[in-house]
């Protein structure tokens, strides 16, 4: 069910919920008030003069249709929003009825407590910050563009947006560090292509940058991994918020700077006679999903023409298949499947 804000806006609801709750401090009138959203930690942070006044959990939007970053402006308070269907034989219509899949109930739509805010990005975009009634998906990318948040933050929030328009910052941070500890998040749209390059802009001083590349490979593997079993969980219409500390990893700035060099294990397959690819991997211990998996992200590889002898070397670490060689008569041929998310569990 896809959803939109009116009146001017076809963005879609979906949410995210953090096991946190929202931090309060006292906003002084004359103060310089900015809202700040980090996509990857899905927070939403009100600032006074740099000082965060309040944090709230958020909801951002899926790979397929991302919540932009950069700077704008709030420019509109709406106190009364509606959805509507965005497709099927309803479309159109207001959505009257909200059904809370984790528990299978149904609930009149609370449009008397649904509040929006309308933001204009420098680049031209409009985004909607706005209230949900699926509190399960707040915390996750599965929005249509939107911010979604609590209903309850959004009032309080709404109630503490006054003189418009008000600053709006939205970044893509997945490394951040606060006193004394470095925090890590998922790269929900494949965008931290160095995370090292992050933390010494940060101010963390690397020496060893294999231990710490090797630490932030290690550490992102996780992330992708409770990540892809969070939404598998959203995907199948349970609560998935039980998992969202697996989405942040915070270390001690002093720990992530110890020597760290992980070792992966090796797994070894053999094609036999009228052999498959999928029976030789099964053979070697292969489950039988990852098996299926693997054939779907090899490219060069002629399945119908497997050689009794041939041979494959799978690289194992922390439980991700990062390289797999697959040795015939012509040679040997590697595969780089590090972050293809192919998990052995």
């Amino acid at each position: 069910m896809r959803l939109c804000v009116l009146p001017t806006i076809s963005s879609t609801l979906l949410y995210r919920v953090l096991m946190i709750a929202p931090i309060w401090f006292a906003v002084t009138t004359s103060a310089e008030v900015i809202i700040r959203i980090n996509i990857p930690s899905c927070t939403l942070t009100l600032l006074e003069n740099d000082r965060n006044v309040a944090v709230f959990p958020v909801r951002v939007g899926k790979p397929e249709t991302p919540t932009p970053a950069g700077k704008g402006k709030i420019i509109k308070k709406r106190e009364r929003i509606v959805f509507r269907y965005l497709e099927g034989e309803r479309k159109g219509e207001i959505i009257t009825q909200s059904h809370l899949t984790p528990i299978g109930q149904t609930i009149d739509m609370p449009y008397d407590r649904l509040r929006s805010l309308e933001a204009l990005l420098n680049n031209g975009q409009t985004l909607i910050i706005h209230s949900t009634t699926e509190y399960w998906t707040i915390g996750f990318p599965v929005s249509h563009q939107c911010v979604g948040m609590n209903i309850d933050d959004m009032l309080k929030l709404f109630d503490r947006v006054r003189d418009l328009p008000m600053d709006l910052e939205i970044t893509y941070d997945t490394v951040e560090v606060r006193n004394g500890f470095i925090h890590l998040y998922p790269d929900f749209y494949g965008q931290a292509t160095n995370r090292l390059e992050a933390l010494t802009t940060s101010g963390v001083c690397v020496q060893d940058r294999i231990s710490a590349e090797n630490r932030c490979r290690i550490i992102d593997q996780d992330l992708r991994y409770n990540l892809a079993k969070a939404l598998k969980q959203l995907n199948e219409g349970h609560d998935p918020r039980a998992l969202l500390p697996t989405l942040t990893t915070a270390i001690a700035v002093a720990d992530f700077l110890k020597p760290f060099y992980p070792k992966g294990r090796v797994v070894e397959a053999t094609v036999m006679e009228r052999d498959t690819f999928v029976a030789a991997l099964l053979r070697a211990g292969v489950p039988l999903k990852l098996a299926t998996a693997i054939t779907g992200v090899l490219d060069g590889i002629d399945y119908h023409r497997l050689q009794p002898g041939d041979n494959m070397i799978i690289v194992v670490e922390n439980r991700e298949i990062i390289r797999l060689d697959y040795r015939n008569r012509k040679g040997i041929t590697t595969f780089d499947l590090q972050g293809k998310n192919l998990f052995w569990d």
